[in-house]
């Protein structure tokens, strides 16, 4: 599977290595060192302190620009489903089952399509905790785009155990002679 949107990712772990114990940079430093750590170009405007993801995303997210004409129905779908324009946010499960609903009426265009998908899956809890690659309770943008362009396989049912071939009869034991 491919890496999901890496300029992202690494922006996530670069915030994340730099982060104190309730989340957040708290002084300039840590925010130039991770704006540093993940490999983009500086912002022309460094995010104030304390800064949360969301803010970092936000002040570096021009230098990272990575959605492209091919993306944007992608990211209108994750909007749709709970996450923010600048890919920040997540996909809210709540969401993906009300989407996935036999109530809900057919959605247009690409969220028709995430639409369907979510509905020919058996356990959606279970695709969300599967797309959910970085551990952290939620599925990103990175993931969600990820589990649209390549969806996972799903699980092959176990073969069924052969059944233990029937001993062979005993021989019958010799007449006796006269």
């Amino acid at each position: 599977a491919r890496a999901p949107m890496p300029k992202l990712v690494k922006a996530k772990e670069a915030f994340k290595a730099g982060a104190s114990a309730d989340g957040l940079l708290t002084s300039a430093a840590a925010v130039q060192a991770a704006i540093a750590a993940s490999g983009g170009p500086a912002p022309p405007t460094a995010p104030p302190t304390p800064c949360d993801f969301s803010t970092f995303i936000d002040a570096i997210y021009p230098a990272m620009a990575d959605v492209g004409e091919d993306d944007r129905p992608i990211l209108e779908a994750f909007i749709a489903l709970g996450g923010r324009p600048d890919m920040s946010g997540m996909v809210s499960l709540d969401k993906a089952k009300e989407l996935a609903a036999p109530a809900t009426p057919k959605a247009p265009g690409i969220l028709g399509d995430v639409q369907e998908f979510f509905r020919s899956v058996d356990d959606l809890a279970a695709l969300m905790q599967q797309a959910d690659t970085d551990g952290s309770g939620t599925v990103e943008y990175g993931e969600f785009k990820m589990l649209l362009d390549d969806p996972p396989e799903p699980e092959p049912e176990p073969a069924p155990e052969p059944e233990p071939e029937p001993e062979p009869a005993p021989e019958p034991a010799p007449a006796p002679a006269e």
